[in-house]
């Protein structure tokens, strides 16, 4: 039943009625006039998205003493048009064996939209070794939201000891232009690989017996390398190496004495294409009020980039330039502030955006729809 001219119909499951049909009766009003219904619309407002990213989580040091205190800061999201009442956020440090310590707890009231909480979390770790941070947004996955990939984050930390062992250990970290590289990336079919070794005072980090490093179960020989760098006073020590790789599947392995990363070695499985291609792509929130990401992944850096943004009628409202510095392999984030060319927030409706790449001679594209609603 209406109440000025409205209903509520909250209490209605949308996962079970996913349909709603109108029965009307209309009655003539003064003078015989026929009525008329000019419009009827459904209000609603979307879900809560939560999340957490790289930019928003840090840790006081990558490596400490053990009986020394870490301290972890981060913030929780809420980027959806709707708040999140009773939100549960666990943190978890992962040990070397994959055993789980919980370290923090807590349940916000609510976390409002386009609202973010700051937790600081302070840790001191009972074992030396290889450990991580594991932060989870709705562990028990209590909260409905239209993306659940972006509640889980982790952070990688060492503990080490003043004991002979620890003075003669080392770990290992992988990068690919810079970024740390994790089983499942894209990388190019030439790319900039760099290995950085952080060693105790006396691990022997000239011998190059204790050291090895292979591709796809060949070795990688020293002289295949990149000039190596011995930072003495940082105690580390960086090898670059530049491979020509086919597309598939390619492992890194890196082992040797003393190495804390893992019981013998360390291993990266990635894959490599040729091929340009856009992976993933969506844009969160979706539907949003005045501000959304498009979000994607990457196997190559293109030469240009840009999202064209369209009417459902076709006209072109709105195009975003990405310049291919702003871009890299795997996951990227667009921010788009809902306005068009001339400055103008976008009216509510359903649009479509088209994401155009190029690389050589070659055009790739994808198109997606987005709605706005305020």
């Amino acid at each position: 039943s209406l109440s000025n001219d409205s209903a509520n119909i909250e209490f209605l499951n949308a996962d079970k009625y996913e349909y709603i049909k109108i029965l009307a009766e209309l009655k003539a009003g003064e003078n015989n006039l026929s009525p008329k219904i000019f419009n009827m619309g459904v209000n609603f407002n979307t879900l809560p998205e939560l999340g957490t990213n790289y930019q928003a989580v840090s840790i006081s040091n990558d490596s400490l003493k053990l009986g020394d205190t870490e301290k972890l800061n981060f913030y929780v999201y809420n980027a959806g048009a709707s708040p999140a009442d009773s939100l549960d956020v666990l943190v978890q440090a992962i040990n070397q064996d994959n055993s789980k310590e919980k370290v923090f707890e807590n349940v916000v009231p609510e976390l409002g939209s386009g609202e973010r909480k700051l937790f600081s979390v302070n840790y001191m770790p009972l074992s030396a070794g290889k450990k991580d941070f594991l932060i989870n947004i709705d562990p028990a996955n209590k909260i409905n939201e239209l993306y659940k990939d972006n509640n889980v984050y982790g952070v990688p930390f060492l503990v080490y000891t003043d004991s002979v062992t620890s003075v003669k250990s080392a770990s290992i970290t992988i990068a690919y232009n810079g970024n740390t590289l994790y089983d499942g990336d894209y990388v190019s079919p030439k790319p900039d690989i760099t290995f950085k070794l952080d060693y105790g005072i006396l691990y022997p980090y000239r011998d190059t017996t204790k050291l090895h490093f292979s591709l796809d179960g060949t070795p990688i020989y020293y002289e295949k390398m990149g000039p190596i760098v011995y930072d003495t006073n940082q105690r580390q020590v960086i090898y670059e190496y530049k491979p020509l790789l086919r597309d598939g599947v390619h492992v890194l392995t890196i082992s040797g004495e003393g190495l804390t990363n893992g019981p013998n070695d360390l291993q990266r499985s990635f894959y490599v294409s040729s091929e340009l291609k856009i992976m993933d792509l969506y844009n969160f929130p979706n539907p949003f009020n005045y501000s959304t990401y498009f979000t994607f992944n990457l196997t190559q850096i293109p030469d240009e980039f840009k999202i064209d943004i369209y009417t459902v009628a076709g006209r072109l409202v709105k195009v975003i330039n990405v310049s291919p510095s702003q871009l890299r392999n795997n996951f990227n984030k667009i921010y788009w502030d809902g306005r068009d060319e001339d400055g103008n927030l976008l009216a509510n409706g359903v649009y479509l955006y088209k994401i155009i790449s190029k690389l050589s001679d070659k055009t790739y594209t994808d198109i997606q729809k987005l709605a706005i609603i305020r």
